[in-house]
């Protein structure tokens, strides 16, 4: 599940589509997900931390309530070592911790959806 904020299902098409598959008797799971943002001249950063955070959260609160989802798994927790730099040579601060480790607003999203 790679995502970015400017290309991205919505969270009730994948929901759909996760209750489509345990109707069929299948289990889900979410994996290598994270989610770019795209590195834009004049973004307000911030906003779009936010808006990640949202991201997270409601794909880790629509996996928690889908009894056929049995895993999320986040593709590394730092923007420091993340394959997008390797691939596009710009790194995309897809994951739940800055470059220096620290936990992002997505980080306590997902703290916040496991909690439910």
């Amino acid at each position: 599940m790679h995502k970015a904020l400017n290309n991205q299902p919505k969270i009730e098409e994948i929901a759909q589509n996760v209750a489509r598959l345990g109707e069929l008797g299948l289990e889900v799971q979410i994996t290598e997900m994270d989610i770019a943002i795209p590195e834009v001249a004049g973004a307000d950063f911030s906003q779009q931390l936010q808006e990640q955070a949202k991201i997270y959260g409601d794909s880790v609160k629509m996996c928690v309530a889908a009894k056929n989802c049995t895993a999320i798994i986040f593709w590394g927790f730092t923007d420091r070592y993340t394959w997008m730099t390797s691939l596009i040579g710009q790194g995309g601060n897809p994951l739940i911790f800055d470059k220096f480790f620290r936990p992002k607003p997505a980080y306590t999203a997902v703290k916040e959806a496991l909690k439910q």
